[in-house]
């Protein structure tokens, strides 16, 4: 009897209520413990996994109680009503180890079902006026007949579900989470910021006598203008319940430019938030409206959702039930109570910062992103990723969908229904364009024949440069040379070519040409092109093939950079010329310093003369890049070399080394289509399937007419150094042909070659805006499709004003672009008055002497432009 009246002196009010004739006890305090200290910093995913126990109330607390009571304006009742939910706090099931406060009948019939006296028993639900339900860890034989669902009938009749209520979601183990503390309304340790916190968040009605559950930053919801009127207009006492929005709004003090706040912790965690803060004056009080009438578990699931929705604005981690066991489900979940409260940015591309930088997060934290291994993982990815607005998800999830698109669909998922109709329409557009690039590389390097390279001036019996010297068919020889060395090489590492899946030489799954084999046949040949590349001379081609000093160079070289332009030329796409376009070739010179300074007849019996293998040996090696890595595949390639250049003249020499070049070159152009990913991609390694067509357009959940109107997500490029700037879509730049080609490895080598150099930079960028002005006009095949024209620069002027007009159109607007495109770095939504301007700089640009009608295209422009030059010309 002691021991039970002790026990009655300390029980809490929302302690189970054990039988009508126990002596009801004091009510305790509402907070049982001090607020944990936390700030907005994200935590791992595993805060807070011990459950939440109670302490004995001390008289601090009851004068903290006392003193929230008087702040939030709550009547102290003797004793508050009994809610529908009330279980008990966990305790050893054995009646006499069985701790103060716990009723004693509830011990008995704990001790008549528990298996140890170590053994925590689960909450109990009561319902009024019904029997209880006692939620207890199955047995193992309860494990050996599980069933489908959360519960199942013992041998009494007694209902027992099958595992833990709640838990922590994206563990591997299924850490248990004290759901105890939602259903009696205490404070949420994660979710009490006691430093930052400045909105108090209830989810029970006011009426019902409750305290809050989550002390939060009011700023995490300044996106959502449906919760940001709840929370401002109904704090308790306050008249400013009653103001209008506009009313309300001024309470709202925005951020000067030196972001001077009204406290420093509050600057720090609205900082990151929103451009304003709350009165720090006022506390803010947010009542939830939740619907609690359903079923038990039903409400115990609604009070769950709201503790993720809060939990997942501040970075928390997320509880899953047996309802909603998967990430998948809970983040639904989500989408709908965001979508259902308008949370949105300005322009509804996202749920807003805080939202869309919290779904990053987990995305990277949780691997939602990594759909490699599973088909179903990656349908939840696209649909998740519209769900909640998130570009790094959908485009992860889109682009691997593209690569396996046959498989996704022929799953016969229910969920690829989910997926929005504007997004299934692209996936089958861009699969259908996946397949042709495949169709093309098959058609190329299955056998590595290149027929459009022997079809022009390479077979040709009167071209100049046959004339001049050139030995074509020597070039030929050395191309078939290298082809059948490599051919060999790719036989003898995969088993057979094209390689065929687990065979004893490789352990591929998918036969073929797929993602990892021409990733290594391209990792391959850029070795050997980073050993062989001269990095001093640019290409003077251009994308139309127009060699503009072909005039000037030497004939091997002219001839050999017509070669490489008829075969870029050959089959759509055009592919852009590499920047590095020569190799650095054999010459006397390395071991003859002499050689062309003296009797021109000696130099051409030097010529004609066969090399012994030590000066062939220094040759060779002085015609190579000594950075470049040594790797096994390279070392095999100088040996088929030494054996090929062994008894040949220092002619002979040249003629190989270019026939190895332009086979080289024509595979090295054929592979960035298909081997180079998409940007922004994270999860590749090991995958097979292309990753090459990332979505395109603009998102899908945006507003179809704005889409409409601005065309896809577009962005604004300077031109030139005149000031004038441009609108194209970002996504036709970046994933164009150019865009491709530029991310390969021959473009980036060569940014990193150029930098060494101020003016071999500058004009390596002139040339890159001169093959994107190209491709725009339609050389490019679907390279920028219809993006318009670049306008020229003002006050360029051609180097031979008599040719002017013999000249094709487009080599006449080549020769008037000098600056590339350059993204200008503007604020999202921001325009430039009638699509001019300048940027912003402490030194103005000299503006353009001709306006820009943005209602006009550069066609008409340019028309106009050359018509007032003919007429000017004629008077």
């Amino acid at each position: 009897m002691a021991g039970g009246t002790a026990s009655s002196q300390h029980s809490s009010p929302h302690s189970t209520r054990a039988s009508a004739e126990h002596t009801r006890s004091p009510a305790k305090a509402r907070l049982t413990k001090a607020a944990p200290v936390q700030t907005h910093d994200r935590q791992p995913s595993l805060p807070y996994l011990e459950p939440f126990e109670q302490s004995q109330p001390t008289l601090q607390d009851l004068k903290r109680e006392h003193a929230l009571r008087d702040q939030f304006g709550m009547p102290s009742p003797p004793l508050p009503v009994p809610p529908a939910f009330a279980p008990s706090h966990s305790r050893p099931s054995s009646r006499d180890r069985s701790r103060p406060g716990t009723p004693s009948s509830l011990a008995g019939s704990a001790a008549g079902t528990g298996s140890g006296g170590s053994r925590p028993s689960t909450p109990t639900i009561h319902l009024n006026g019904q029997h209880s339900m006692a939620l207890t860890t199955p047995s193992k034989t309860a494990e050996k007949e599980k069933k489908n669902g959360w519960f199942r009938k013992g041998s009494k009749g007694e209902v027992k579900p099958m595992g833990p209520t709640a838990w922590i979601a994206g563990t591997p183990q299924k850490i248990t989470y004290d759901a105890e503390i939602l259903l009696q309304a205490q404070p949420v340790p994660e979710l009490w910021n006691e430093m930052d916190g400045n909105c108090f968040v209830y989810l029970y009605p006011r009426e019902s006598g409750r305290g809050p559950s989550f002390k939060v930053d009011s700023a995490i919801f300044a996106s959502s203008p449906v919760l940001s009127k709840m929370a401002f207009g109904e704090s308790p006492g306050s008249p400013a319940q009653n103001w209008p929005l506009d009313a309300k709004m001024q309470r709202l003090s925005v951020n000067d430019q030196a972001g001077t706040m009204s406290s420093a912790s509050s600057q720090d965690s609205r900082g990151r938030y929103s451009t304003f803060s709350t009165s720090s004056a006022d506390p803010v009080h947010l009542s939830m409206p939740l619907k609690l009438d359903a079923s038990p578990l039903d409400d115990l699931q609604t009070l769950i959702d709201f503790r993720n929705f809060f939990a997942f604005l501040c970075g928390q981690s997320i509880v899953a039930t047996e309802k909603r066991h998967t990430l998948f489900q809970i983040f639904m979940t989500l989408a709908s109570i965001l979508k259902g409260h308008d949370f949105s940015n300005f322009d509804g591309s996202t749920y807003g910062e805080v939202a869309n930088g919290s779904f990053d997060a987990y995305v990277q934290e949780l691997g939602l992103a990594d759909v490699r291994a599973s088909r179903e993982r990656t349908i939840e990815g696209i649909i998740l990723g519209e769900r909640m607005k998130n570009v790094l998800l959908y485009n992860e999830a889109f682009t691997h969908a593209v690569g396996k698109l046959e498989d996704l669909t022929g799953s016969k998922n229910a969920k690829f229904a989910l997926i929005s109709t504007i997004s299934q329409q692209r996936l089958g557009r861009a699969a259908m364009d996946l397949e042709k690039r495949t169709a093309s590389i098959r058609l190329i390097l299955n056998d590595f024949e290149f027929p459009a390279i022997f079809s022009g001036i390479m077979i040709s019996k009167v071209a100049e440069e046959r004339k001049e010297g050139v030995r074509f068919d020597a070039w030929k020889d050395g191309f078939f040379g290298m082809r059948k060395w490599y051919l060999a090489t790719l036989k003898q590492r995969y088993g057979d070519w094209p390689p065929k899946a687990k065979s004893k030489k490789n352990d591929l799954e998918t036969s073929g040409l797929q993602r990892i084999v021409l990733q290594d046949l391209y990792r391959d040949l850029s070795e050997i092109y980073d050993l062989l590349v001269d990095r001093v001379h640019l290409t003077t081609r251009s994308v139309d093939g127009i060699d503009h000093e072909g005039a000037r160079e030497e004939s091997t070289m002219r001839a050999l950079r017509a070669v490489l332009s008829e075969y870029d030329l050959s089959s759509p796409p055009v592919k852009p010329p590499i920047p590095f376009d020569l190799p650095m070739l054999p010459t006397l010179r390395s071991t003859r310093p002499d050689f062309g300074t003296g009797d021109k007849k000696k130099d051409l019996k030097a010529i004609s003369k066969k090399l012994k293998d030590d000066e062939i040996a220094a040759i060779s090696r002085a015609c190579l890049n000594p950075d470049a890595p040594l790797s096994p595949f390279v070392s095999g390639f100088r040996d088929m070399e030494k054996r090929a250049m062994h008894g040949c003249n220092i002619a002979e020499l040249v003629d190989l080394r270019v026939g190895q070049w332009i086979f080289l070159y024509a595979v090295l152009q054929a592979l960035p289509m298909l081997a180079c990913d998409a940007p922004g991609l994270h999860y590749t390694q090991g995958v097979e399937y292309f990753l090459c067509e990332p979505p395109r357009s603009g998102v899908p959940w945006a507003d179809p007419e704005r889409a409409a109107t601005a065309g896809g997500r577009r962005a604004w490029y300077a031109v030139g150094e005149a000031g004038d700037v441009v609108s194209l879509p970002s996504d036709v730049v970046e994933h164009g042909v150019e865009g491709i080609y530029r991310r390969s490895h021959c473009w980036v080598m060569a940014e990193r070659w150029a930098a060494r150099d101020p003016g071999m930079s500058t004009k390596l960028h002139q040339q890159e805006a001169t093959n994107a002005h190209d491709l725009s006009n339609g050389h490019g095949g679907r390279g920028l499709g219809d993006v318009p024209p670049v306008p020229p620069i003002h006050g360029m002027l051609h180097a031979n004003g008599a040719r002017e007009g013999s000249l094709p159109r487009a080599h006449q607007r080549n020769n008037s672009l000098m600056m590339g495109l350059e993204p200008l770095p503007l604020p999202p939504g921001f325009a430039p008055e009638n699509g001019h301007g300048s940027r912003n700089s402490s030194v103005e640009r000299p503006k353009s002497s001709h306006n820009v009608d943005a209602n006009k295209t550069f066609d008409a422009i340019l028309g106009e432009v050359g018509g007032k030059g003919k007429k000017g010309r004629k008077k």
